[in-house]
């Protein structure tokens, strides 16, 4: 089984200028790609770029980076995580029950 589910990112436009920063959050803020909230006090992944003059920023869970990184090393389209996995491994994986559940 292939598990590498990277995609071209040219597909996507890559930004002109991108940057990517582990933060530690001050206050909540929404992952952009399980939607999960990142509380206060968690560690969390802000990716800045800018496409045709307009600045993005994207905020991402450590779980969602960390799978992201792995499962798709060598390209990705931000706050397309979840259909990138579907498309390649056939779940959804923010449907998956954990032992912490």
């Amino acid at each position: 089984m292939n598990c590498d589910c990277s995609i071209d990112s040219s597909d996507y436009g890559v930004g002109e200028l991108y940057s990517e920063t582990i933060r530690k959050a001050r206050k909540e803020h929404k992952c952009c790609e399980c939607h999960e909230t990142i509380k206060a006090g968690n560690l969390y992944e802000v990716a800045k770029a800018l496409w045709d003059g307009t600045w993005g920023s994207y905020k991402t869970c450590i779980t969602c980076r960390t799978i992201r990184n792995h499962y798709c090393p060598s390209g990705f389209a931000l706050g397309e995580l979840a259909e990138q996995i579907r498309e390649c491994l056939g779940f959804d994986y923010r449907e998956v029950e954990t032992d912490d559940e």
